[in-house]
């Protein structure tokens, strides 16, 4: 997970009250250093961390199997949280009344679901991906009316240009 929000751009990873200790041996080793690129907070009331980020305006997406939007039609704000629940039993009633936003994975094979890492890896993905996108639009658009006011600026100069005459003219 440390390592799929750092490749990703994730701008910090909050845990839930019972995740794994960040500085256990394994949790640093397989992190390949990625600990030391993201910043970690731990809370002790999802809830109220919810509450408080969502009132300054991020979208909270909780991730669920079913009943939700594919993250694939997913439009998502510069400002958002997403959250993932446990393997076991998912999110909790709790977190997830204060999702503004149920996504899903949409999967083609018979398994029911993904393990947290693998789930998360996706979204992010899939977020990192609509961005660039999003990116790739608004350069086209740009192009696209910096070529207008530069046509509109060549007719404008060739309309202006009849008003004139050359020296040649006058010969």
């Amino acid at each position: 997970i440390i390592r799929s929000c750092d490749a990703l751009g994730a701008d910090a990873i909050i845990l839930s009250k019972g995740c794994v200790d960040i500085f256990n041996p394994k949790v640093v080793r397989s992190s390949m250093a990625s600990l030391f690129n993201v910043p970690i907070f731990s809370d002790s009331s999802s809830a109220d961390t919810l509450t408080r980020l969502s009132s300054k305006g991020f979208l909270i997406a909780g991730t669920f199997p079913r009943d939700a939007e594919s993250i694939c039609n997913t439009d998502f704000p510069q400002k958002n949280v997403i959250v993932m629940g446990n393997e076991a039993n998912g999110i909790s009633d709790d977190v997830e009344v204060l999702c503004t936003k149920r996504v899903t994975i949409s999967m083609k094979g018979k398994s029911e679901s993904l393990n947290v890492a693998t789930a998360l890896t996706v979204v992010l993905y899939e977020i990192m991906r609509n961005k660039s996108l999003q990116e790739a639009v608004g350069d086209y658009n740009a192009t696209i009316r910096n070529n207008r006011r530069r046509e509109e600026l060549n007719f404008a100069i060739r309309d202006l240009a009849s008003y004139f005459r050359s020296p040649s003219d006058e010969m």
